[in-house]
């Protein structure tokens, strides 16, 4: 893939995503919700280079990225479509400490081994 202006748009995009949800402590890495918001991005800006999208266009896709890293809404995809749904912190809770378990689980399993 050759290096032009929409390469440059998207690393300044992503880096600064990077630089405010991704937090590192020690050798652990969190970056909730960054890896799906990256994905977005990429997305958008091959929608914005090959004329799907106008500038203007890409303002509520970038709003959107930023309600879900600060976890006001779900982002997925569907039919190879992008859905967004509004998530309550009671909703979001749940399913992180669903998560959390299901990774709890895993360790022990593996450490077993």
């Amino acid at each position: 893939m050759a290096y032009d202006e929409y390469s440059e748009i998207r690393a300044k995009v992503v880096e600064n995503l990077k630089s405010r949800y991704m937090e590192v402590n020690d050798n652990l890495v969190s970056m909730d919700g960054l890896f799906l918001a990256i994905g977005v991005v990429n997305h958008v800006i091959d929608k914005f280079r090959d004329g799907e999208l106008t500038e203007q266009e890409l303002i509520p896709y970038f709003k959107a990225i930023e309600k879900h890293l600060e976890k006001e809404i779900e982002i997925f995809w569907n039919d190879g479509k992008l859905k967004f749904k509004r998530i309550s912190e009671q909703d979001y809770t749940a399913k992180l400490q669903k998560m959390m378990e299901k990774w709890k689980q895993a360790v022990v399993t593996e450490t077993k081994e």
